[in-house]
């Protein structure tokens, strides 16, 4: 329920869990699929990344971009 992307209002929330990444963010047609354009944020130590991207809607084609804690993968 708290996990995925969650349309809200002016755009849409993100949440992941990614333990080992260093980052993450994510990626679509809205930013031209640039990693880091819009970043999540870590919520501690819990592996749980997230964010709000203000504009994106139902139906926007997206991914998430992981950077890991191992040499950058």
């Amino acid at each position: 329920e708290r996990l995925g992307a969650h349309v809200s209002g002016d755009g849409t929330r993100f949440a992941a869990w990614a333990p080992n990444a260093a980052a993450v963010s994510v990626i679509g047609d809205f930013n031209g699929w640039k990693p880091g354009a819009h970043p999540l944020e870590a919520i501690g130590d819990t592996g749980v990344w997230q964010g709000f991207v203000p504009g994106v809607g139902k139906g926007a084609l997206y991914k998430l971009h992981v950077k890991s804690k191992l040499r950058g993968y």
